[in-house]
């Protein structure tokens, strides 16, 4: 993105597909895994998040060691 306004339109647009995701009921573990990452850098960007603390608990109860690690980054 070339100007501010074109990163937080960006922005926006990724958490209406993220939030729409996490309302499914049908999602799977490497989704998860994948959206939780990218709020991670959406809030490394400044943006303020409010919602997908559930999902994280969800990847730190895992099996599997990345589902684990990206829910301890979280």
């Amino acid at each position: 993105a070339t100007s501010k306004q074109q990163v937080n339109e960006r922005i926006n647009i990724e958490l209406f597909k993220i939030k729409k995701s996490f309302g499914s009921s049908k999602i799977s573990s490497y989704d998860r895994k994948k959206y939780i990452a990218k709020l991670c850098f959406i809030i490394l960007t400044g943006k303020r998040i409010d919602f997908g603390f559930q999902q994280v608990i969800d990847l730190l109860g895992s099996k599997k060691t990345s589902f684990q690690r990206i829910g301890w980054m979280a």
